[in-house]
């Protein structure tokens, strides 16, 4: 099993919790489509960047 960082920079003002929604949203689809991915953790957010963390199975 790996774990791979994921991040996004943010470079303008946005709504963390809707931008938080919304990646989950996003990965949540895409554990479902049945790639390699296995699983993710709850993204965060610190200061201007995204950060979640994948595994594969």
């Amino acid at each position: 099993m790996y774990k791979q960082k994921l991040s996004i920079s943010i470079n303008s003002t946005f709504d963390r919790n809707k931008l938080c929604d919304e990646f989950e949203i996003l990965m949540s689809n895409f554990c479902k489509t049945g790639q390699i991915i296995g699983d993710y953790k709850t993204p965060y957010i610190t200061d201007n960047e995204l950060i979640a963390y994948q595994t594969t199975s």
